[in-house]
């Protein structure tokens, strides 16, 4: 990263983090017991949208995975855009990567 700049490695920063969510989320649901607290109930629900996405009513931040994804996302693309574009010449909006996600 120390080529690239303190940006750059801000922007990998979110895809490490979400990766980090995800590993955490799944490391802990496969130990976990039944969650018998409302403070259970709502870990066991965070960690299941950082796995799977989707909405759940005691989930704090239910999208935060995809939100550091799409974070990502831009973040390179705002970086490699102009030089993919120069590059190959082409009207390249957005990536195959954004059109999967659709834009979020």
């Amino acid at each position: 990263m120390a080529v690239f700049g303190r940006k750059t490695q801000d922007i990998f920063s979110k895809l490490y983090e979400a990766r980090t969510n995800i590993q955490l989320a799944l490391e802990f649901l496969l130990s976990a017991h039944d969650p018998t607290t409302q403070d259970d109930q709502a870990l066991h629900a965070q960690m299941r949208c950082d796995i799977w996405g989707g909405e759940h009513p005691l989930a704090k931040d239910p999208d935060r995975v995809t939100k550091l994804i799409v974070s990502f996302r831009d973040g390179i693309e705002q970086k490699c855009l102009p030089l993919v574009n120069r590059k190959l010449g082409a009207d390249v909006e957005k990536s195959w990567w954004s059109r999967l996600l659709g834009n979020r």
